[in-house]
């Protein structure tokens, strides 16, 4: 015969903590902080929003030379690590276009700049829709920033068969 005995069990559950620290051009969240693109194409690897509340947005400068076209990309993998967009402002820091609008489940999002009369100041704001804290195993969304000459939406990768990406007309 079993006699009743008496236990107890206890469980402890650490919460997991993630943590995101800043990028290397950090702090870039507004235009009076925005980071210097000096070259005249850039491949910037390394850059990452973190999930922070209010959104974390990077800004970025650059001169879009007179007569000429640029354009300004963000690659990065779409869903596992998150969703973004581009705005681009001009040097008065008014939008004058984005790719909000632009159909997501693409990792990237690309829009071409037309060209200007003579040189002007641009601003490129990286905007995160979503960031994918569990599949990544961290708080952040990680993108490689490209701008170039001319309309180069197709030659950077990855390839984004059918669509059309926005434009920002010339005044």
């Amino acid at each position: 015969q079993a006699r009743n005995a008496n236990y107890s069990l206890s469980v402890t559950v650490e919460e997991r903590v993630f943590l995101c620290e800043d990028d290397p051009d950090e702090p870039n969240g507004r235009f009076a902080r925005a980071t210097d693109l000096d070259r005249e194409d850039v491949e910037r690897e390394g850059q990452w929003l973190c999930d922070r509340v209010p959104p974390e947005v990077d800004v970025f400068s650059f001169v879009v030379r007179g007569g000429r076209q640029r354009t300004v990309a963000a690659s990065f993998l779409f869903g596992d690590d998150g969703d973004l967009y581009l705005e681009i402002y001009d040097e008065d820091e008014m939008l004058v276009g984005g790719t909000a609008e632009v159909p997501r489940a693409n990792s990237k999002q690309c829009i071409v700049i037309e060209p200007f009369v003579g040189d002007r100041v641009m601003y490129a704001r990286v905007v995160p829709l979503a960031i994918n804290r569990v599949l990544q195993d961290d708080e952040r969304l990680d993108y490689r920033l490209t701008v170039r000459d001319g309309d180069a939406c197709e030659d950077i990768a990855p390839e984004t068969p059918g669509v059309e990406w926005p434009r920002v007309p010339s005044p």
